[in-house]
């Protein structure tokens, strides 16, 4: 199947995707569009709409929204100026159909980026979206519903903040937060986006219990650990060890 206008339409039939295959499809697609563009982009979740929508945004590096994966509705591509959705673009069944290369690169003209002919190397934040990429890939199928959440829950609704709760879970995640915080108050920027710390966290939630943690500089936090994934990708080569050992009896129990 080539890609045609009826993924743009309006009238194009919307089939129903699970949550949790959308959620690895974005995460797929997130990850992989930043191992061709490393820090070209800010990844942070909102919910516009008065918090009806859940979206996975990208920000550019000067605060401009330029797309937002909505998983309540389909990929829109933000006009930088006005801010109003350029386009809306049905995601969800090309991707669910088998096109994630051919999805990719739509995604990519239709950011006006030159695809790449080869990728550069991983940084940091790259790797932890590869990262959580691979984390949530495991859980199309199982028992139990994964989901990444950041660590600022950024609504035009009631209730938006830092998720004091999750971020209690990990202590040492907890005291990043504060000393970097401090830092940022000392600058007086603590609220945009670019610059607030809370927004580069995000934890894996299962079953809406946080179970891991991670910071998009390269850091991997546990209930009473933490580890560099930069480290560990360059000793082992393979997204998949970092997996297993960050998360291996959740693994388990999804294969049983």
């Amino acid at each position: 199947m080539k890609i045609s206008d009826e993924y743009y339409s309006n009238n194009y039939f919307d089939i129903n995707v699970a949550p949790q295959i959308k959620e690895v499809i974005t995460w797929k697609l997130v990850s992989q569009l930043l191992r061709r563009y490393p820090d070209r982009y800010k990844i942070i979740e909102t919910h516009p709409c008065s918090g009806i929508y859940d979206c996975i945004s990208l920000y550019s590096l000067n605060g401009h929204q330029i797309a937002a994966f909505n998983r309540k509705g389909r990929l829109h591509i933000m006009n930088e100026k006005s801010h109003d959705i350029k386009e809306a673009i049905n995601i969800w069944q090309m991707l669910v159909a088998g096109e994630f290369q051919e999805s990719l690169d739509l995604f990519c003209r239709a950011l006006d980026l030159e695809i790449p002919k080869h990728r550069p190397a991983s940084s940091a934040s790259v790797v932890t979206y590869r990262f959580m990429s691979a984390c949530i890939s495991f859980s199309c199928f199982g028992y139990n519903r994964y989901k990444w959440v950041n660590g600022y829950f950024d609504t035009s609704g009631f209730g938006g903040g830092i998720r004091e709760k999750e971020f209690s879970k990990f202590k040492e995640a907890q005291n990043l937060l504060e000393r970097l915080s401090k830092f940022m108050r000392e600058r007086g920027q603590q609220t945009h986006i670019l610059v607030n710390p809370a927004y580069n966290f995000w934890f894996l939630l299962r079953n809406d219990e946080p179970v891991l943690c991670v910071h998009i500089d390269g850091e991997v936090f546990k209930y009473n650990d933490s580890n560099n994934l930069v480290k560990m990708y360059r000793k082992y080569k393979r997204m998949f060890r970092l997996v297993t050992y960050s998360m291996g009896d959740f693994v388990a129990i999804e294969e049983q």
